[in-house]
């Protein structure tokens, strides 16, 4: 995101660049697409892992894969790759019971660049590994080609009115307004719903948008109760060391401060 935003402000040799790595929280296809049209002759790979892998890789989604989203397979851009030879990956319901190609359940991980364990947090530890295999609390499918998308963490899937919506979606269609620069979906306290869909945003420079013409855009894309009920307009999103856009935090703010919400 941010090299798009500073090559939309000047111009750059590009000649001696051949690659570019992506990771740390899934990019929305919007994204990915104008990567892809602005640097058509730079490789894209995106990588996903986990601390507790010993920081090591387990999904890549390599140049051609984003090539083949681009022609005849366009949901792989919402991918997160296939494992590395050095992982095995299952999708699994709360047993550990392996889930058939397509159905959501939780990622698990097996592979010798394993932790042993969290330090001196033996109940923690005994909540992630489950024998040789390591719970990652990320909700995920997998496909019969073995490519596996993720689709969100499971303590930021919101129940609202009985319904589940995950934030990735949301986000994936949010971020196909040409306004938008990013954006983060979380539950926000709700009087009647439990949690309704609250999204934050912020906007390109020399762009605008308001709330009211954001939320239509959602309303034409998703259901009802999917479709954000209040989107807040920011300068910044906040953001960790890494860059990587901070959703508890948000999700705090607005069970911090009610007020802020138009209910």
């Amino acid at each position: 995101q941010r090299i798009v935003t500073a090559y939309n402000g000047g111009v750059y040799d590009l000649s001696s660049m051949r690659l570019i790595t992506y990771g740390s929280a899934p990019a929305a296809p919007a994204l990915i697409v104008k990567m892809l049209e602005k640097f058509p002759n730079v490789k894209l790979q995106q990588l996903y892992g986990l601390t507790e892998m010993s920081g090591g890789w387990v999904t890549y989604l390599y140049h051609h894969d984003h090539l083949r989203g681009l022609k005849d397979k366009p949901e792989l851009l919402t991918s997160a790759g296939r494992p590395g030879l050095h992982m095995e990956a299952k999708i699994a319901d709360n047993e550990g019971n392996p889930l058939p190609a397509g159905e959501i359940g939780e990622l698990w991980l097996k592979s010798n660049s394993r932790m042993m364990g969290y330090h001196n947090l033996p109940e923690l530890t005994s909540q992630t590994m489950d024998g040789d295999w390591l719970r990652t609390h990320d909700i995920a499918k997998m496909d019969e080609e073995g490519y596996i998308y993720l689709v969100d963490r499971k303590n930021f899937l919101i129940i609202t009115g009985a319904a589940n919506v995950y934030p990735s979606h949301v986000e994936n269609t949010i971020a196909e307004h040409p306004a938008i620069r990013e954006v983060a979906v979380v539950g926000a306290p709700h009087p009647e719903w439990g949690e309704a869909v609250v999204a934050m945003v912020s906007l390109y420079p020399n762009e605008s948008a308001t709330e009211k013409e954001l939320i239509q855009f959602c309303k034409t894309k998703l259901s009802k109760f999917s479709a954000p009920k209040f989107i807040d307009i920011v300068d910044e999103l906040p953001k960790g060391v890494t860059g990587k856009i901070l959703k508890k935090n948000i999700k705090t703010f607005y069970q911090d401060n009610p007020n802020s919400l138009p209910w």
